[in-house]
């Protein structure tokens, strides 16, 4: 596959960046508006045709939705987030170098307040998403489709606690989980019930990939952004560095988490989960492939339906 360029010379170098960018609201708004305009296709819609790529999922951005649509993630640390969220900012970014007429809002992950103050107050649009991370999120809450990815509480705090000891030692790890106010203390309820009103929220299990699919693509087809070939997961663990601690650590930290009560509400919580669906007949003509590297293209989506096609 002819690999596309980028206005950045390297994806992840730009993401580091802007997550710094991010923790700063000039920058972040200097750098990058939310907005952003790009093309309507050229070509004709095309008829949808099952696309099975091993380790790849397809996202339909269907014909015909012409309603509106607004969606904000609440996006919880360790629940397959980045997997949601990431293909839209990566392609955002490249599409960006196109200009055009049409024009929408993704605005990356948000984890600082002051960010949120500053877009809050963005123009409107035909269609947005919104993602925010470990903020309240009831600020930007405009009658969006609000959702949450929800995965085992038990399973998201083992997890969190070993993205953190890929950065910390163990001290640092528990000076945290003693502090007043951990990021370990019962993180899904804080976004769920602190960060803005309950009742808005739609809960998505982790596994259901056909409604986390169908949120995505409702969205690709209001705003006819094109559809999006994807790796299945991103972050995957077997690929990131080893932990600073030894497992006997990662227990000893996991154990006094538990005793302080660091799971007692997120494991009382009635979840509720909802299921949505997105369908149609015809899809966009262009597809945006993006693999777990960050590698992307943009090509024609006729080429999937190709039994000669591969990533390579």
């Amino acid at each position: 596959m002819n690999w596309l360029g980028f206005h950045w010379d390297n994806v992840k170098d730009f993401r580091e960046y802007y997550k710094l960018a991010k923790m700063y609201n000039k920058l972040y708004m200097q750098g990058q508006s939310p907005l952003f305009h790009y093309q309507l296709p050229k070509e004709e819609y095309i008829d949808f045709q099952k696309v099975n790529i091993p380790e790849y999922d397809f996202v339909p951005s269907f014909e015909g939705m012409e309603d509106p649509f607004h969606l904000l993630f609440v996006h919880i640390a360790k629940c397959g987030g980045t997997t949601f969220e990431q293909p839209l900012d990566i392609m955002k970014h490249h599409l960006i170098k196109e200009g055009g007429d049409q024009k929408s809002i993704i605005t990356g992950k948000l984890a600082n307040k002051e960010v949120v103050n500053i877009i809050k107050d963005i123009e409107d649009t035909h269609s947005s998403f919104y993602c925010v991370h470990n903020i309240p999120w009831k600020y930007i809450y405009k009658n969006q489709v609000v959702f949450s990815i929800i995965r085992n509480p038990k399973d998201r705090l083992l997890s969190h606690l070993k993205h953190k000891a890929r950065k910390w030692d163990y001290e640092k790890l528990i000076r945290d989980i003693d502090s007043k106010n951990s990021m370990f203390d019962n993180t899904m309820h804080k976004h769920l019930f602190e960060y803005g009103p309950r009742d808005k929220i739609s809960c998505i299990d982790i596994n259901d990939t056909q409604s986390l699919h169908s949120l995505k693509s409702t969205y690709l087809s209001s705003a006819k952004l094109p559809n999006i070939l994807q790796s299945s997961r991103f972050n995957e663990g077997k690929e990131r560095k080893p932990i600073n601690i030894t497992e006997k650590q990662l227990e000893e930290a996991f154990d006094s988490c538990i005793t302080k009560g660091y799971l007692k509400k997120d494991e009382n919580i009635d979840f509720k989960f909802k299921k949505f669906i997105s369908e149609g007949q015809r899809v966009h003509p262009l597809t945006f492939v993006v693999t777990k590297e960050e590698r992307y293209a943009i090509i024609p989506t006729t080429h999937l339906f190709s039994k000669d096609f591969c990533l390579e």
